[in-house]
């Protein structure tokens, strides 16, 4: 099976140059229902949710989407929209009732997918959302263990989810065909206590921080147990990644995101300028995505419209990967050029991509590409 190795999308026609952006990071406060923003290298740059804004009440989660930062806040049940840029509370975005919302992402069919903190079949379904904040269906999970979590897609569009489970040791990851169909448990509890979230690797395993067992374990594509990638750790609930392919983990009970190398070992703590306070999340934002770009002509695929789109020769002895982007900024694929000389688009929603690669010297490239069917 071919993975989708943590969320991201593609697309083409020219490609723009933009001069080297860095990343932002942004960490919650849960305790006092706040959100940080870090520099790629750990400096504190601002607190860009301020404590309690908008009614801000443990948040969980954070969505990008165009100019907004969409925010989960368990404890009132709601969405909230923020601006990104300046962290100003805008609304309630939700139109629809959510339960306990916790991990939220925006899948493949480009609507948002919501799970929910709750044990019951009802409370413990996972939402999804049109983009304009109403409710488009419901994914039903009849699920021995709820209080649902962090999930992620793979390349044949099949949806898997991280159930923290009732009570310790008992969390499992199962999986769910396009149509939302169960196709059973994932990884049991062998090995796994509690789930938080799950991702892949470049390499096509799955990635999965344990809370209660303190570790982030490997499994390979078809849900066998590996190995403990790395233990130690002090209830693990949120994870980055660097442009280096280091992983930064958040480690809620010490108060503080660790960084560690492809091969897991520690390189200490990341974090730099304030003391965070119970985080929990993690998300990556690239400003790229805000800035004008330049036009430079290269082709990276063919056709520009379309749902198969190939590689240029040229292209693959010029970049290890192109991650693939949907028109609101959100990073829906990585594509391994050494795997493959084509892409298909054609589980994704149609519409505007965007295709990003850094070459050797570091300088990043973005072409725009239609899906279409």
């Amino acid at each position: 099976m071919k993975t989708l190795r943590h969320i991201f999308l593609a697309g083409l026609l020219h490609i723009s140059f933009i001069s080297m952006a860095q990343f932002e990071y942004y960490v919650s406060n849960r305790a006092v229902n706040s959100i940080n923003k870090y520099a790629e290298s750990g400096s504190f740059l601002e607190l860009i949710v301020e404590e309690n804004s908008g009614g801000l009440n443990s948040p969980q989660d954070i969505v990008f989407f165009g100019d907004d930062m969409l925010i989960s806040s368990s404890q009132t049940n709601t969405i909230l929209r923020f601006n990104r840029s300046s962290g100003e509370f805008i609304e309630v975005w939700n139109q629809d009732a959510v339960t306990r919302p916790t991990k939220m992402s925006i899948g493949p069919d480009n609507l948002l997918y919501v799970t929910q903190w709750g044990q019951t079949q009802s409370t413990s379904t996972i939402l999804k959302f049109n983009l304009d904040g109403t409710l488009n269906s419901i994914l039903n999970t009849v699920i021995p263990t709820p209080l649902s979590m962090g999930h992620v897609w793979d390349d044949d569009g099949n949806f898997y989810v991280a159930f923290f489970g009732i009570g310790q040791g008992n969390g499992e990851v199962h999986k769910f065909d396009p149509d939302g169909n169960s196709l059973g448990t994932f990884i049991d509890n062998t090995f796994l206590q509690n789930p938080t979230y799950i991702w892949w690797d470049t390499n096509g395993d799955m990635l999965v921080q344990d809370f209660n067992g303190g570790k982030v374990l490997r499994y390979d594509s078809e849900g066998n147990y590996i190995e403990d990638y790395i233990s130690g750790l002090s209830n693990p609930e949120g994870f980055g990644i660097l442009p280096n392919g280091n992983l930064l983990v958040v480690e809620r009970t010490i108060n503080e995101v660790s960084e560690f190398d492809t091969n897991g070992n520690y390189l200490g703590q990341w974090d730099t300028g304030i003391t965070l306070i119970d985080p929990n999340l993690m998300v990556r934002f690239d400003p790229t995505f805000g800035v004008e770009d330049n036009l430079l002509s290269i082709t990276m695929v063919v056709p520009s419209v379309g749902n198969v789109f190939v590689m240029a020769p040229s292209i693959k002895e010029r970049f290890d990967l192109i991650n693939v982007y949907n028109y609101a900024g959100v990073l829906m694929e990585n594509v391994d050029l050494g795997k493959s000389d084509h892409w298909n688009a054609s589980r994704y929603a149609e519409g505007i991509y965007f295709l990003s690669a850094i070459d050797k010297a570091g300088t990043k490239f973005v072409q725009k590409i239609i899906v279409k069917r």
